[in-house]
C-alpha cells in the first residue's frame, strides 16, 4: 500500500537498499528462520527494532520436536549443555489436593525430551550461529508497500528513513512474497487476541521437575 510519504521513492535514492530475504523481528522465530536459511546457503537480513536482542518472558518448555529442529539448526547440543532434561509434570486439584504425576519418559511407551530453556540464552545461541551482519538493530519497520515498479517487490520503510526493497519479506504473522497483495499498514504488526477472560478450573499444574539425584 502506497502513501504520500512513499510515493516519491526512486531506485536511485541514497536511502534505498536491496536485499534478497528480509525477516522482520529478531525474536526466536525470526532468528530460527535466518539460521535455517543460512544452513542451506541463503543470505538474509533480520530487522530488529531494539538496540539489542529482547527476551520477553523468562523461559519456555521445549519438547522433542523442538529439539529435533534445534538439532537441524546446529545449536541443540549447546543448549542441552546448560539446561537439565525434565522428567515429568504434576497436576494438583485445588479442592481435594489430589494429584496426578505425568512422566515424560516411560520405557516402551514414550521418551519425550523436555527442557525448560531460558529465552535469553536461546536468542543469544541462535544469534551467535548467524554470520556477522545478519541482524540489523534499531530498525523499526513503519510500513511495507509496493510502488508498482521493479516487478512489485515489496519495499520496507524504516523509522530512520531507510527504504529496503526485497524479494521476500517474512514477519511474525504474515509472509510477503513478490507479487502478493500487501495487507493494510500495521496489520502485520498485530496479533489476534481471544475475546474471553481466563477462568479458574480448580486445577493447578507443576509443569516440570527433575529428580534431586540427577543433580548429585
Amino acid at each position: 500500500m502506497e502513501s504520500d510519504d512513499t510515493a516519491g521513492v526512486h531506485e536511485d535514492a541514497k536511502s534505498l537498499v536491496y536485499e534478497g530475504v528480509v525477516i522482520v523481528g529478531g525474536g526466536i522465530a525470526g532468528l530460527s528462520i535466518a539460521l535455517a536459511l543460512h544452513r542451506v546457503g541463503l543470505k538474509s537480513l533480520v530487522l530488529e527494532r531494539g538496540s539489542t536482542l529482547r527476551a520477553t518472558g523468562a523461559a519456555l518448555n521445549l519438547w522433542t520436536n523442538a529439539w529435533r529442529a534445534l538439532h537441524t539448526l546446529g545449536v541443540a547440543d549447546d543448549l542441552r549443555a546448560t539446561h537439565f532434561r525434565l522428567e515429568g509434570s504434576q497436576m494438583v486439584c485445588l479442592e481435594d489436593e489430589m494429584s496426578k504425576q505425568i512422566s515424560y519418559r516411560v520405557p516402551g511407551k514414550r521418551d519425550h525430551e523436555v527442557r525448560c530453556v531460558k529465552r535469553g540464552v536461546l536468542l543469544e545461541t541462535l544469534a551467535a550461529a548467524l554470520p556477522a551482519g545478519t541482524i540489523r538493530y534499531k530498525s523499526k519497520v513503519v510500513d511495507i508497500f509496493t510502488d508498482g515498479s521493479n516487478h512489485d517487490f515489496p519495499t520496507i520503510m524504516l523509522e530512520d528513513g531507510t527504504y529496503i526493497k526485497a524479494k521476500d519479506v517474512m514477519g511474525s504473522t504474515q509472509l510477503f512474497l513478490s507479487g502478493w497483495a500487501i495487507s493494510p499498514p500495521n496489520s502485520w504488526e498485530g496479533l489476534l487476541v481471544a475475546d474471553c477472560l481466563p477462568t479458574l478450573k480448580g486445577m493447578t499444574s507443576i509443569q516440570n521437575y527433575i529428580s534431586i539425584y540427577n543433580m548429585v
